[in-house]
Parts: C-alpha cells; structure tokens; sequence
C-alpha cells in the first residue's frame, strides 16, 4: 500500500471515529444487560442453521465427506 493511500484511509477513519456517537454509561450499561442477561444478539441452532451453507448445518449428515 502506498504512503498516500495509507494517509487517506487514516483520514476516512478519524472523520468516521469523530462523527460516531459516543457511548454514555448509562447506554454501555443498557447495552450491557441486553447483551449479557437478555440474551440479544444470540441464535438457536436453528437460526445458525439458516445462516450457514448446507455443509457447515449442525445435524446435518453428509454421505460425502470422509471421516479421518
């Protein structure tokens, strides 16, 4: 990468950083509980499941693939 290029990436990212909101404590807090005693942000097996390709599905069998 280019002196240049790595100058301009810095740039786009301090405006990005400076633009964002700041976190207060009582929203770190509140994201905090939702997170850790509400479970948000966490799947069933069966949300990952639709996520994944057929390969990677938990309970999935697939004849084709050797076992080692």
């Amino acid at each position: 990468m280019n002196l240049l290029k790595k100058h301009e990436l810095q740039d786009r990212t301090y405006r990005i950083y400076k633009n964002s909101p700041k976190t207060d404590d009582k929203s770190y807090k509140k994201a905090q509980q939702a997170l850790k005693y509400d479970q948000e942000q966490t799947f069933s097996d069966e949300e990952i499941d639709k996520m994944l390709s057929a390969l990677l599905r938990k309970g999935v069998k697939h004849s084709n693939i050797e076992d080692n």
